[in-house]
């Protein structure tokens, strides 16, 4: 613990209710771009009390504060942090992350952020960092400030990307590795980010805006030395790679999987962040060889089992390769986890027919398969999708900074969705809940008590999921009602 920190990141809560435990990798990569000897504490919200703030801001030296926030909660959590932190001190207050990287004047005028970076922040930060008060202009790129007329200025430029073999390793030396640690299946699981950005053009993700279809990974050495270095320390036996495109590059995860299997750590490992044309093209024999390596998992983004939606969205899947990739899956050994999502704008019930009938067929055809569940779509800023509703339906986003705390899926029944007649938004949400129900063995449910219920329960479950028949459903009503009350 620093309390002499002359620069202080925090990490808000957020709705931490799944077990989430993936180190803050955006604040751990900013302070390892910053000189090694610069005095900062980092403060890690989800496991740390409210009075590590207060002791943290009682430090004299404090001259800079960034926090990272995510769209949702964490909006209204870092508004009251920054009231928190100009009501005890003097330290200008740096907002970064989605949230203001999208909203960046909202941020500024309503959240009462000092400065924005806007999008990757380990050059932007490490300048400002280096400076003994904010910039009275938007430099250097990717900061973004009201000026003393308060005119926005910075609001376009976006901070410089890196290779990432430029960066050093995340700073786990600021944190207390072990809280990060689950316990799950496989073991003591630990989630790793090794690339940023991805190549797809997804209607419903914003990572075009930030990253212009730009991927960059750490190399295959990087990875398995992080791998077997986190092993060796803390016991480690499963690794999720949290990565939004983990297969962009195949030759890196073959070589990934090749020195895995050199190093002979007896660990596993699952991959998050997979598209079907990557397995595809990684091909039955490239499957075999990740199953080798200690490979369990692998989540694949679906969204969809209607052809229609699936070129509405951008989503370079087509369902016989997907079926095949299930099948090959199933040979391999590997377990698949599926995506879906409903209510696209313009989506017909039969378009969420042919999702249901797909999450069935692919269980069906592969046991081992997790169909996933089906999550109601929410359109956010910096997505294709996000102007379509307000261009082609009349959707207002919301115009006060304390609405966008409650911008969640979970929150639909309460928000604006003109696309979505309010009767099919309420049964789409309790699909999504008895998708939930007939998924005992859903990767992210973490309570023994709900997964041994929902095995007692699925015969039912599946019944009515089948039928798309919620209406009458009391348990998805009662999930949703715990679900808003966490």
């Amino acid at each position: 613990m620093n309390n002499k920190a002359e620069i202080l990141l925090i990490n808000p809560a957020g709705k931490h209710i799944v077990g989430d435990r993936t180190p803050p990798y955006g604040l751990l990569s900013l302070a390892a771009a910053l000189p090694r000897e610069t005095p900062l504490r980092l403060l890690d919200l989800r496991f740390e009390k409210h009075s590590a703030v207060e002791s943290a801001l009682r430090s004299p030296e404090l001259r800079l504060v960034g926090i990272s926030c995510l769209t949702g909660k964490q909006v209204g959590q870092t508004a009251e942090l920054t009231r928190l932190v100009h009501a005890r001190t003097k330290a200008p207050v740096v907002w970064g992350g989605i949230f203001p990287t999208q909203m960046t004047e909202m941020s500024l005028r309503q959240g009462g952020a000092d400065g924005v970076v806007r999008g990757e922040g380990e050059v932007v930060f490490r300048a400002l960092a280096a400076l003994p008060s904010l910039p009275a202009a938007a430099e250097p790129a990717g900061f973004a400030r009201l000026t003393t007329s308060g005119e926005l200025s910075g609001e376009k430029s976006l901070g410089v990307r890196l290779d990432l073999a430029e960066l050093p390793d995340p700073r786990f030396d600021l944190v207390d590795v072990r809280r990060y640690i689950e316990h799950g299946p496989y073991g003591p699981a630990f989630s790793l980010l090794t690339s940023r950005g991805c190549p797809c053009e997804c209607a419903y993700c914003y990572m075009k805006s930030i990253y212009d279809r730009h991927w960059r990974g750490h190399t295959a050495e990087w990875v398995v030395e992080l791998v077997r270095r986190l092993h060796r320390d803390y016991g480690i036996r499963h690794f999720q790679f949290m990565d939004d495109n983990f297969m962009t590059s195949l030759e890196r995860v073959r070589e990934i999987a090749r020195r895995l299997i050199e190093a002979r750590l007896d660990l596993t490992w699952a991959v998050f962040g997979a598209t079907v044309v990557s397995l595809n093209n990684l091909g039955l024999e490239g499957l075999r060889l990740l199953r080798r390596a200690g490979c369990r998992i692998v989540n694949i983004g679906t969204e969809s089992g209607s052809e229609i939606i699936l070129q509405m969205i951008h989503k370079n899947v087509d369902l016989p390769t997907l079926l095949k990739v299930n099948g090959w899956m199933k040979e391999a050994g590997l377990k698949p986890s599926y995506n879906f999502m409903s209510g696209f704008p313009g989506e017909t019930d039969a378009d969420v027919r042919a999702s249901v009938d797909l999450m069935l067929r692919l269980k069906n055809e592969n046991p081992a398969a997790d169909c996933g569940t089906i999550k109601l779509f929410l359109p956010y800023p910096g997505t294709e999708l996000y102007e379509v509703v307000r261009r082609d339906y009349g959707f207002q986003p919301p115009a006060e900074l304390s609405f966008w705390s409650r911008y969640s899926w979970s929150e639909a029944d309460g928000l604006d969705m003109p696309w979505l007649e309010p009767r099919r938004k309420k049964r789409l949400l309790l699909l999504y809940y008895l998708s939930i129900l007939m998924n005992p063995r859903y990767l992210f449910i973490r309570s023994r008590f709900f997964r041994a219920a929902a095995f007692v329960l699925y015969p039912l479950t599946r019944y009515r999921f089948r039928r798309m028949r919620v209406d009458t459903a009391l348990l998805p009503r009662l999930l949703h009602w715990i679900y808003k009350k966490l």
